[in-house]
């Protein structure tokens, strides 16, 4: 789940060279929807755009082991 950005590229790949299977998902996807195609996708490892980190709170992550972001979340803005 990463948006473009050259690291996403790299990312995709890397993953590739690896012998990985890649399972891309629409960046646009939340809520049941996201939370559907992870655990349908037989994933372990998700690489992710850390500026939709905040997408995966709040849905059941346990079938991934690890959550890899590419870049930094965005910062709160000040209260």
């Amino acid at each position: 789940m990463a948006a473009e950005r050259p690291a996403a590229l790299l990312t995709y790949f890397a993953l590739n060279y690896l012998g990985a299977v890649i399972v891309p998902i629409n960046t646009a996807y939340r809520g049941g929807v996201l939370e559907h195609v992870i655990r349908n996708s037989g994933a372990a490892l998700m690489v992710a755009d850390g500026r939709l980190l905040d997408r995966l709170k709040g849905i059941d992550l346990s079938a991934l082991r690890r959550v890899v972001s590419i870049g930094k979340p965005p910062t709160p803005a000040p209260a």
